[in-house]
């Protein structure tokens, strides 16, 4: 009988934070299977000799420190989920070992907390039907890390009375994010009717929720920014995300969704196509994608790869860490139906949103990008009513108003 667990490796030179570790996974010993190591070659002993799913080392210690195995993991075994565990995310280290690892966790960490961060990123890594494909997603040395400065920011959130003067002192550390925030802030899409120069100011007018999607989001974009494309401009699809992320926060607001719930739609949105981008990094991709221009471009993402950039986009996104909510709202924003309660939620905000940015854009010509809203689902939802509204709400958005 195949052996379903999943297979963990614990690094940690010291041996009590290992025997504290096996005492907290005893609840879960029919889920993993897990392997003890106090140095990175004892690991990578481990994984030359077995399929390994995840590995979760500390960042200091003697001889080879976690940033040096990771390295080593990243070269020989790319598929490999990769977390490190920190005690500050302000040290320079943490900077570096925030590029290699998927997630970078705060020591000390709950075992619940590392446990459902595994098998979430496990559970979509698994949907993805194409194993090489996942190999090559993990793989890539081009595939965004967690912007530095969104660790940064994160860190300050998990404080009880997280401040709009500490975020500010954060992000003003960054001047070309700054500029960005602020460009945006004064840009059709947030229709502020007066000229916004001061970031303590554009911190207010967004809030901090929706400051965090953007530093997100501008950090992953400004990775691709410099790079051509002959498939698509990186320009348009940041609009794109931009116009769904706003979209999808005022279809949630309309629909008398939770403060939280609108937030999540509001990052979904904003990060729904990410996955495009790290398409473009999967060699002769888009060459194959621009010989066939008659069939819609999901269908021919599905037949090449075997899956989409909705899913490559949620896999990463699983790997950062990012709200479950917002993961599946990504993954399923072209076909609701696969993850659907039946209720008003993330998922349907951002599929409603993506839909509406193609439906009222003006002169589009590209008659082949979705197939028609799904009417039979969205009245088992219950919101067939209001989309003549939301409908308005985009229009509103393209005139560079207030889409509520």
């Amino acid at each position: 009988m195949i052996n379903q667990k999943r297979q963990i490796i614990f690094v940690d030179d010291d041996v009590y934070v290992l025997k504290g570790y096996q005492r907290a996974l005893e609840p879960y010993i029919n889920d993993w299977d897990v392997y003890f190591c106090t140095t990175g070659p004892e690991a990578l002993t481990i994984m030359g000799r077995q399929p390994i799913d995840a590995i979760i080392t500390d960042m200091r210690m003697p001889g080879m420190s976690g940033i040096d195995l990771l390295e080593q993991v990243i070269q020989h075994y790319p598929s490999i989920i990769r977390m490190i565990m920190s005690g500050s995310v302000e040290e320079p280290s943490a900077y570096r070992a925030a590029s290699l690892a998927h997630q970078l966790m705060a020591k000390p960490c709950d075992i619940q907390t590392i446990f459902s961060a595994v098998e979430d990123t496990c559970h979509l890594r698994d949907a993805l039907s194409d194993k090489k494909l996942v190999k090559i997603i993990t793989g890539l040395k081009s595939l965004p890390s967690v912007p530095t400065l969104y660790v940064r920011l994160l860190k300050e959130f998990e404080r009880e009375q997280p401040t709009l003067a500490k975020v500010g002192e954060i992000i003003s550390m960054d001047i070309a994010m700054t500029a960005k925030i602020l460009q945006l802030v004064n840009s059709a899409f947030f229709s502020i009717p007066y000229k916004v120069s001061n970031l303590n100011q554009a911190l207010s007018i967004l809030g901090l929720n929706t400051i965090k999607s953007l530093v997100l989001s501008v950090g992953v974009f400004s990775e691709y920014q410099n790079r051509s494309f002959s498939a698509f401009s990186i320009d348009e699809l940041w609009q794109h995300s931009i116009f769904v992320g706003n979209l999808s926060r005022a279809i949630a607001v309309s629909a008398n969704l939770s403060r939280a719930e609108q937030d999540e739609a509001q990052m979904a949105g904003i990060l729904h196509d990410v996955g495009k981008l790290i398409q473009t990094d999967i060699p002769g991709f888009y060459r194959l994608l621009s010989m066939n221009t008659k069939i819609p471009e999901i269908q021919m993402e599905y037949h090449y790869l075997g899956t989409s950039h909705a899913e490559i986009g949620a896999y990463m996104l699983s790997l950062w860490g990012l709200p479950s909510t917002v993961i599946k709202a990504v993954a399923f924003h072209h076909k609701p139906i696969a993850e659907t309660a039946f209720k008003m939620d993330a998922v349907f905000c951002v599929y409603i949103a993506n839909h509406f940015y193609y439906d009222e854009k003006p002169n589009n010509k590209n008659t082949l990008t979705l197939p028609p809203l799904d009417m039979q689902l969205l009245e088992q939802v219950k919101v067939t009513h209001l989309l003549e509204d939301w409908r308005y709400m985009a229009k509103r958005i393209y005139a560079g108003e207030k889409p509520d």
